[in-house]
């Protein structure tokens, strides 16, 4: 089956390892858009509703579990 494809609100941090902030902070509206992609890699810029934003610059970290999963 391979890596497994999440789907997800994330933290992540930009390709330098810093500037850590969350999916909802840079996007406005945390309940909107959720991410996809392999947690731990780079993530691509598509959001669920294929808007594409910064591809290459956040790395996909992990989800605050207060934020529901999709």
């Amino acid at each position: 089956m391979g890596s497994a494809l999440v789907r997800m609100y994330v933290v992540v941090a930009n390709a330098d390892g810093d500037d850590w902030t969350t999916v909802g902070e840079i996007f406005q509206s945390p309940l909107g858009y959720q991410p996809r992609g392999t947690l731990g890699t780079k993530w691509d810029g598509r959001l669920a509703n294929g808007t594409l934003v910064g591809p290459g610059r956040y790395k996909i970290m992990t989800w605050p579990r207060r934020w529901p999963l999709a």
